[in-house]
């Protein structure tokens, strides 16, 4: 008998990426923890079939208010009142 067992379908044919002990599947995106650093909120890593994809997010030299606001978990300042 022969017993095949899914762990979680969302894995399509093993094309994952591991970083720092999480799995990620095809497509998704996250921002690494390096463990000197802790979250890096201004780079975004990307899982590309089995290869992961970093990317540095750049932010806008000019915001539509005058005084742009930092919010912990984001990379870019933010106007007040919007939404990030």
């Amino acid at each position: 008998t022969i017993v095949q067992i899914v762990i979680n379908n969302k894995h399509k044919h093993g094309q994952v990426c591991v970083s720092n002990g999480k799995t990620y599947s095809h497509g998704e995106s996250w921002h690494p923890n390096l463990r000197a650093f802790g979250i890096v909120e201004c780079v975004l890593c990307t899982c590309n079939v089995t290869k992961q994809e970093c990317k540095k997010i750049h932010c806008p030299n000019r915001y539509p208010c005058k005084y742009p606001q930092k919010i912990d978990g984001k990379c870019c300042k933010v106007c007040p009142g919007k939404k990030a």
